[in-house]
């Protein structure tokens, strides 16, 4: 009993009064380091899990389902991804940039807004392809556009066809290393989603990338509830063929057409070739014509919807003189 006292006196009770000396040099100190109120991270905790899992490499190995995918094919996909989220970042910026409330300009806005969504699946589906062949996606910054200030429809239609050149320029590179590599199935992919698509809101930037696009979108609030409707005239080749054979069937129904205006509605007529049938003075239809002085592309006042011609234009007008 004695021996037992004397060994607790010894060793045990130095060790008990030194106690909170110990635990303020230590455990407080460890405990604010840490950032945690009740001390350091087990070993086992989640966050040190993942903080693991992240510094270390994917022990994983190449995916099951890869087969052909060449690893320089996979880095140009996630370079691809970061240029179709740029593009839909820009064409989101120009979208709101059209709809404050000192430019106003709100078709252009919800054009733009259409086109930066679209973009943005486009990324997606690369996203899902990097997947589907056993890639590994690695996202990057995306870069800011370049300007806050779109100044102008004109402009903003400028730097629109800039970056769709851009960007199908981008895609034909990654086809032709997906060539190069032997892959049919990227190729296939690219030319069914992408390629064939991508040229068309390229014609359409370069056709209609002209002054004008302010006050048209400023006539068509001013003429809300009469008839609105585009027709268009294609330019022909050396062998006198047009690109838009609809258009030229439907040119003699517009003609005569305008020959009987009884009511002011408002028509557009965009002549995206030669110009010179309406510079003709003889053409004695002109005169019953109520034209408003939009630059270039725009002419008003015909009393009723003769023709819709579908070509590559049709889309983007239609977006843009669409109201609510």
């Amino acid at each position: 009993m004695l021996s037992c006292f004397w060994f607790f006196s010894k060793h045990i009770g130095p060790a008990l009064r030194s106690l909170p000396r110990v635990l303020h040099r230590c455990s407080v100190p460890q405990c604010l380091a840490s950032g945690y109120p009740l001390g350091p991270l087990p070993a086992s905790s989640p966050r040190r899990l993942l903080a693991s899992a992240a510094s270390s490499k994917d022990s994983a190995g190449p995916a099951r389902v890869r087969q052909n995918f060449h690893p320089d094919c996979e880095a140009a996909v996630n370079r691809q991804i970061n240029m179709e989220l740029y593009a839909s970042y820009v064409y989101l910026s120009m979208a709101y940039y059209f709809s404050r409330d000192d430019v106003a300009l709100y078709n252009f806005s919800k054009y733009f807004l259409h086109q930066s969504l679209e973009e943005r699946e486009h990324a997606e589906k690369l996203l899902r392809l990097q997947n589907q062949r056993g890639g590994r996606i690695s996202l990057q910054d995306i870069k800011k556009p370049d300007r806050d200030d779109w100044e102008s429809g004109l402009r903003a239609m400028e730097c629109a066809l800039l970056l769709e050149k851009s960007v199908n320029q981008s895609l034909l590179d990654l086809h032709t290393l997906a060539s190069e590599k032997g892959d049919p199935h990227l190729c296939d992919f690219l030319e069914t989603h992408y390629l064939n698509e991508q040229t068309e809101p390229k014609a359409t930037y370069k056709k209609l990338s002209v002054s004008g696009f302010e006050e048209f979108d400023q006539a068509v609030k001013e003429h809300q509830g009469k008839t609105i409707f585009a027709y268009f005239s294609g330019s022909k080749d050396a062998e006198g063929k047009s690109w838009c054979p609809d258009c030229v069937e439907a040119e003699p129904f517009v003609r005569e057409g305008l020959k009987h205006v009884t009511e002011d509605c408002v028509f557009i007529y965009c002549q995206v070739g030669d110009r010179s049938y309406w510079k003709d003075p003889n053409n004695d239809f002109r005169q019953k014509l109520k034209l408003t002085a939009v630059p270039t592309l725009l002419k008003y006042g015909t009393p009723q919807k003769l023709v819709e011609s579908e070509c590559l234009q049709a889309n983007l007008l239609e977006m843009i003189f669409t109201e609510d």
